[in-house]
């Protein structure tokens, strides 16, 4: 199911270009590539080390996007909020590749069921750093720019289920299959 939505994120993110011609950036088409390739790895159910690099090209996303922030400090009306609620995306996004590295790989063994149980954790982080961006977007709805808003917060909406279902796909472990607890 996570795959799916996956999918209809980068699909939705292709409806800018398609009514506006604006081409995304080189850090959107990164984390697009991580997307499809955890998606598709969603949907074949295949756990794997190959799995693991989608999860790892989100992480490396995540940490651009903390430099790139730092770098445009000044940029922000509120930055120390902004870079805050970054920091905080790219800890959810390392946290969600080390679960995947832990779980889907020989890899500390040891820390498999500690992972298993903490599948929740990288989606609240990340959950908090969709929230910010959300709220960041409702001033643009009030401006004038209700489409583009209106497509941004659906994304993260979407999103951020995708990555809901992902956390919760890494937390159920093969050799029992049972599922991840609350």
């Amino acid at each position: 199911m996570g795959g799916i939505f996956f999918f209809v994120y980068i699909l939705l993110g292709a409806i800018p270009l398609l009514l506006y011609g604006s081409v995304p950036g080189p850090m959107s088409l990164l984390a697009d590539v991580g997307y499809i390739l955890a998606g598709v790895f969603m949907l074949i159910n295949k756990k794997n080390i190959v799995a693991c690099i989608g999860f790892g090209i989100l992480a490396l996303q995540g940490f651009l996007q903390f430099v790139n922030g730092i770098l445009q400090f000044s940029y922000y009306v509120n930055p120390l909020s902004a870079m805050f609620f970054k920091l905080l995306g790219f800890a959810g996004y390392m946290l969600l590749f080390l679960c995947a590295v832990i779980q889907f790989t020989d890899f500390m063994p040891e820390l498999k069921k500690i992972a298993a149980m903490l599948w929740f954790v990288p989606i609240v982080f990340l959950g908090l750093a969709a929230l910010h961006t959300i709220a960041s977007l409702i001033p643009i709805l009030f401006a004038g720019g209700l489409a583009p808003a209106l497509i941004n917060i659906l994304r993260n909406v979407v999103r951020l289920a995708g990555l809901a279902c992902a956390g919760w796909w890494i937390g159920i472990t093969e050799t029992s299959g049972k599922r991840p607890e609350f």
